[in-house]
């Protein structure tokens, strides 16, 4: 038996030992052909691991004259792993032939360095195409928003990608991109931060190359953000009813739109607010109110900007003489942030439906407490902290404690 042990023992050692990874490489050379002075052509060289050990690479950042790497400079393979893929780009920056090479140095013993030859000739300058409409500095008052440009002349079957960005791209909002566009306008429909400032242009993509707009144009949208009430009618009965649903109509041309509820008992009752975020429908729970008239309205934040309801509407609810009164005060606990994202501050609403001990504290992405908001007994109502970091643009996390000891936790964005 024992001799049987070290057998087994021997034979693995060996295998192990064996065990070396094998590189492959397909194309094993690139041939970018003739691209015109300014543009851009993409290739790709794949590599795969056909042995069993573990293949180790590192790419030489250095490719010749002409040519780029998109793609990680490192890799790291096992034999049943999905092949690394190198991205090489050719521009030529003037009317020649190019030649350069992707250089690895890798763990497969019989090839601890390979090269992939890559090859491509310069050609002339070649006629581009440029921004029609919207003009430069257009104003521009609401969506649809019609843009359109030149045709690229190419024989090939030419497609392109429109790019809206902001004009302060500091503040850390992705662009707006529309891919595979086939003809020369596009009617843009989506939604867009109102009285703000954009900057767009057109990407031309055509077997493998790609070309940028001659230029780029500014415009500035102005947007409709109006929006009002839906139902229930104004002067509503809704005595009898256990609960309402009210709704309104979506705030126009408005990214990341943060609706809050807002209610007071006729005549002079203080507004409660409850947060509804980008939805435009609340439930409201009857059987908690006192008989009596009722206003409400809604309230629409959007960055560091804030909207109403172009209307506010009543309705009267009456409950049996035998049901005692129930002060207008929350049933349920609840954390809500708005705006957010946001820049440079925000307003956390916190419902208290009953009297404790409550904490909230922000934390930054490390996991370091970097303020406490409130530590202390709160009786029953709504009450809001204004949070302004003195920190980075990022990612923070509020985390708050509620009386019967639950915790809940919200990521706040702050954009520049």
């Amino acid at each position: 038996m024992r001799l049987l042990m070290m057998f087994a023992v021997l034979t693995l050692g060996a295998a192990a030992l064996r065990a070396q990874p094998v590189i492959s490489l397909d194309p094993d050379s690139l041939d970018f052909g003739t691209v015109g002075i300014g543009n851009t052509r993409m290739e790709f060289i794949t590599v795969t691991n056909t042995g069993t050990g573990i293949l180790d690479g590192v790419i030489d950042a250095n490719v010749g004259e002409g040519f780029s790497l998109l793609s990680g400079l490192t890799f790291s393979l096992a034999a049943s792993d999905s092949p690394f893929v190198i991205v090489v780009a050719f521009t030529p920056p003037m009317v020649q032939s190019y030649q350069g090479a992707v250089q690895i140095a890798t763990t497969d013993p019989n090839h601890t360095e390979v090269e992939i030859p890559l090859y491509g000739m310069g050609g002339p300058i070649e006629s581009g195409f440029d921004l029609l409409l919207p003009a430069e500095f257009s104003s521009i008052p609401d969506v649809p928003i019609l843009f359109t440009w030149n045709a690229l002349n190419r024989p090939a079957n030419v497609t392109y990608e429109l790019t809206i960005t902001l004009e302060d791209s500091f503040m850390g909002i992705p662009p707006v991109r529309i891919p595979n566009i086939a003809t020369t306008s596009h009617s843009f429909n989506g939604r867009l931060y109102v009285n703000t400032a954009y900057r767009w242009y057109v990407m031309a993509y055509w077997d493998g190359q790609s070309r940028r707009s001659d230029s780029e144009r500014a415009f500035y949208f102005q947007g409709n953000a109006s929006f009002d009430l839906v139902s229930p009618p104004d002067n509503a009965d809704l005595s009898g009813l256990e609960s309402q649903v009210f709704t309104w109509t979506a705030a126009n041309s408005l990214l990341y739109p943060n609706y809050t509820f807002l209610l007071r008992q006729m005549p002079n009752g203080t507004a409660s607010e409850t947060i509804a975020g980008e939805d435009t429908v609340y439930t409201l729970d009857l059987t908690a109110l006192p008989e009596g008239q009722y206003e409400w309205w809604v309230r629409c934040l959007f960055g560091i900007r804030e909207i109403e309801s172009q209307t506010r509407r009543h309705f009267s609810t009456v409950v049996s003489a035998a049901e005692p009164e129930i002060a207008l005060l929350p049933t349920k606990f609840s954390v809500n942030v708005s705006p957010n994202p946001f820049n440079p501050a925000t307003t956390i609403h916190l419902t208290v439906p009953q009297a404790g001990l409550v904490r909230a504290d922000v934390f930054d992405i490390m996991g370091r407490r970097i303020e406490t908001l409130a530590d202390e007994r709160l009786a029953v109502g709504v009450y809001r902290f204004h949070w302004q970091p003195m920190g980075p643009a990022g990612s923070y996390f509020l985390r708050v404690i509620a009386p019967n000891g639950n915790v809940e936790v919200r990521r706040l964005l702050l954009v520049k």
